[in-house]
């Protein structure tokens, strides 16, 4: 943004507190004690205020009268009673606002309007933001990002230029409160969000914790260990996780490994975990925490290191009233894919999703002790996080299969529920993972972002608007509704329910019932989202005994039993597998696919159909390896396929084409080398900035890279990595199995000099280049990835443009929001800012070789 000129500062848009200012007489101690905490805090308590400029929701595009003025260069310092033209032609102006008592701005312009106030200091300096109720908020230009859901945790350091400062925040749900405070210490920890290790009174073993550590500094800050003592066992040593580089003016939440726990009969343990960078010789804070030791049958949090990104989740569990399990040898190790076998005398697992704004623990808290299962509540990454869709449905499958080893499970005998957004999510996760559940009870559940939110599904759709929409697949709940056929349902609602309407249950119920046989339905008369009428353990809603019963008499098939699967994905990067077939690659990407097939073992036989595979893997109970079993599928005529490896494994050239053996080459649209853009975030993914560029450049892309990480981190209580183009030639090779995200262009990274020096999509200053078609501009964002060259499974992305406006339409783009999605590739303009979708220039997915000959593309002028 344009620094405030003189001639527009008319008037005080914030409390400006100037160190020293009108100091007279000489002040007392006390006095000098009052200016001093006021020179550490800036209270902002004055703006201006303008409702909103545009349209948003979810959906891939929006639109956005002030944020086209910052992407395009044209802001400038508001004054009150300035007009905005709005992309509808219509106009609205800015007025002052101050804060109510509580200092907190309240306005109805702000659902989905903009504050902007300006701070005023003598001299340069580093202060943490600690704003609440934005979705993000613009430092003088720069992006950082917000806390709409007022947890109330993040404290962002930014750098306060001499002179006058912008703020400019982006308010969703009506209130703001900001302020600015000086940080104690240039490195330290903030405990707010801390994830505490938990333990038993009968587990010793060390346990996993992740503690925010604030970088208030504008170096890079290496951190070199966490050390953790212990006061019931003071002889234990330190113990750290190595993390590496702390971006400057950057948060990052820290996994650390705490030791074994001293035997003692405490009720909690103290720990003081000591943070040590590189270049100092002592620890640069220091912080105690006490951590809950709780009775082996009560509900307590269990933590663990997540695939997605190495940091540190949990999970509660409200363990079953009668403790005849013992846990299991392999309770460190997950239970991946695990099969279906018979077993006697186990208890069962109830996996139970929580809903908006509830914590997990809370969730587990709501249940009774059950006589038959364990209760497990993950967390979706965050009480809101991601509806239990995208990253949200990862963890719920993740600590699924950390369960399954933890615990002595009956694996037939694991259930599926979950209330409000968790209903939803019993419906999303069940659908994608059938085999997985032998029944699933939505309570209170809607059924889609369509369904409920009424989220956008593009009237009169092109090529371009029905790729964008084939990204977003995975939330079309009722696409893969035949999945739930391998599931008992049991359908739970409130009949006044004024926050998901039963409405959604019944239309469930309409559905189920032109193919189902085994689904119920109850309906509790005259209660609302949350109802609990029995005054015994448990919420009715949720730990309903009826539904409990229901689970009960439901098991799931032995693997080897299972002689047909009909199973349908919509990609496989979100589910690829049931019982013993796996869907590895599609045709059309992000289309529905499907198979029916049935696995003779005394013939040796496997028939069936599918619709929309390209690969197909299946690994058939009984058959030996080296053998041949015979393949009909499609109306073919019988092949003889050898098994290898204990699987068969096979590929048709096209839809139509005969099925064969098959071998997956690299870089194949395999499943984990798949879109959509997304993708690129869920296997321990760097990100990383550019330095080749211009300065201005270089600064946009550090900033994009520290604002996606800071972003996953508040969203979705995750830790990415953030290095320079430089550091990351020189880390290649030890990183050739993550994901990588490259901010800029071939003319302004390093690194996509490395990585995309044979893509078909070229993005450089001034074009962006798609096969034969040349996009030309310096304006234009583009969102593309590729499969990484050496690299089996793991994928590349870029986030970037062909200049500097393009780059910074990227900021905003929704790919963390649950529901929205992009195709392997997306080129727009700022024209989206003014027209929507009519900015996007072009979309498409690649083919199974990841070349656009075999993939799907549109452009907008083709259309």
């Amino acid at each position: 943004m344009n620094n405030v000129h003189a001639a527009l500062r008319k008037r005080v848009l914030a409390l400006v507190i100037l160190a020293g200012a009108g100091m007279s007489p000489p002040a007392t101690a006390a006095q000098e004690g009052v200016q001093r905490a006021e020179r550490e805090k800036i209270a902002i308590t004055e703006g201006l205020v303008i409702g909103r400029t545009g349209q948003a929701g979810r959906s891939a595009v929006h639109t956005d009268a002030i944020e086209k003025l910052i992407v395009t260069g044209r802001w400038v310092t508001p004054s009150a009673g300035d007009q905005v033209e709005l992309p509808d032609g219509e106009s609205r102006q800015w007025e002052a606002i101050k804060t109510n008592e509580a200092a907190w701005f309240e306005d109805a312009r702000l659902r989905g309007g903009y504050l902007f106030a300006t701070v005023d200091v003598p001299s340069e300096r580093i202060m943490l933001l600690e704003a609440r109720g934005h979705s993000m908020v613009y430092v003088n230009g720069v992006p950082r990002t917000g806390d709409p859901y007022n947890y109330g945790y993040l404290k962002l350091p930014v750098k306060l230029k001499k002179g006058a400062n912008e703020l400019l925040f982006r308010v969703g749900r009506g209130q703001l409160y900001a302020k600015l405070t000086k940080p104690n210490k240039a490195v330290f920890f903030s405990l707010e969000d801390h994830t505490e290790p938990q333990w038993t009174s009968k587990d010793y073993s060390a346990q996993w914790g992740g503690i925010v550590v604030v970088n208030a500094t504008e170096e890079v800050q290496e951190v070199v260990d966490i050390g953790c003592s212990m006061r019931t066992n003071p002889g234990n040593p330190a113990s750290f996780v190595p993390f590496g580089r702390l971006e400057p003016l950057a948060v990052s939440k820290i996994a650390y490994r705490t030791y074994s726990r001293h035997p003692s009969d405490r009720d909690e343990v103290e720990m003081e975990l000591g943070l040590s960078v590189a270049g100092q010789s002592n620890p640069v804070d220091l912080a105690k925490v006490k951590c809950k030791v709780v009775g082996e049958h009560e509900t307590h949090v269990r933590t663990f290191l997540s695939r997605i990104d190495d940091s540190v989740q949990y999970y509660a569990v409200t363990p079953p009233a009668e403790q005849e399990n013992v846990e299991s040898e392999s309770s460190k190790q997950q239970a991946v894919n695990a099969a279906p076998q018979a077993s006697k005398d186990r208890f069962g697992l109830i996996l139970s999703l929580h809903g908006a704004g509830v914590e997990a623990i809370n969730q587990a808290r709501a249940y009774a002790h059950q006589k038959h299962a364990y209760v497990v509540a993950p967390t979706n990454r965050r009480p809101f996080g991601f509806d239990w869709e995208d990253w949200g449905r990862i963890d719920a499958i993740e600590v699924l299969d950390i369960a399954l080893g933890a615990f002595d499970v009956d694996l037939r005998d694991v259930c599926l529920t979950g209330h409000s957004m968790g209903g939803h999510g019993t419906w999303q996760v069940g659908v994608h993972y059938p085999d997985r559940f032998a029944a699933i009870g939505p309570s209170a559940g809607w059924i889609s972002f369509w369904s409920y939110t009424g989220a956008e599904r593009y009237e009169n759709a092109g090529p371009i608007e029905k790729l964008l929409l084939r990204a977003a697949s995975p939330s079309d709940t009722l696409a893969l509704k035949s999945n739930y056929e391998q599931q008992g349902v049991y359908i739970l609602h409130g009949a006044d329910d004024d926050n998901v309407p039963a409405a959604q249950a019944r239309q469930m119920i309409q559905e189920l019932a032109q193919f189902h046989d085994d689904f119920a339905y109850f309906e509790q008369p005259g209660v609302g989202h949350w109802w609990d009428n029995d005054p015994a353990p448990g919420a009715d809603c949720v730990d309903w005994a009826p539904m409990m019963d229901f689970f009960k008499r439901r098991k799931l098939p032995i693997k080897d039993e299972v002689e047909r699967v009909k199973f349908a994905t919509s990609t496989p990067w979100v589910s690829s597998t049931c019982h013993w077939a796996t869907i590895v690659s599609q045709f059309k990407q992000m289309e529905r696919s499907e198979v029916d097939i049935a696995w003779d073992a005394e013939n040796g036989r496997i028939s069936g159909t599918t619709v929309n595979v390209c690969d197909l893997r299946l690994d058939v109970p009984g058959a030996y390896q080296g053998e041949d079993v015979e393949v009909v599928l499609d109306g073919h005529e019988p092949t003889a396929v050898r098994v290898q490896s204990g699987k068969v494994a096979l590929r048709r050239k096209s839809p139509d084409g005969a099925w064969g053996s098959a071998r997956t080459k690299h870089g194949d649209h395999a499943v984990r080398a798949a879109g959509p853009f997304k993708a690129v975030f869920d296997n321990n993914v760097l990100l990383v900035y550019g330095t080749i560029g211009t300065e201005e450049e270089n600064a946009w892309s550090r900033s994009k890279a520290r604002y996606d990480a800071e972003t996953f981190y508040y969203r979705g209580n995750g830790s990415f990595d953030v290095v320079s183009d430089t550091e990351f030639k020189q880390m290649m090779e030890r990183a050739e199995r993550r994901n990588v995200v490259v901010y800029g262009n071939k003319d302004t990274n390093l690194a996509y000099q490395l990585e995309f020096f044979n893509s078909p999509v070229s993005v450089a200053r001034g074009r962006v280049c798609i096969g034969e078609k040349t996009l030309k501009g310096d304006d234009l964002a583009c969102l593309v990835i590729r499969p990484r060259k050496e690299s089996t499974g793991a994928i590349v992305g870029v986030i970037g443009g062909t200049g500097l406006t393009g780059m910074r339409l990227t900021d905003r783009l929704p790919y963390f929001v649950s529901g929205v999605a992009y195709p392997d590739c997306t080129v727009l303009s700022p024209k989206m800012l003014d027209s929507g979708i009519e900015g996007v220039l072009a979309a498409g997915f690649f083919g199974t070789d990841w070349s656009i000959e075999q993939g799907e593309f549109a452009f907008r002028d083709e259309q």
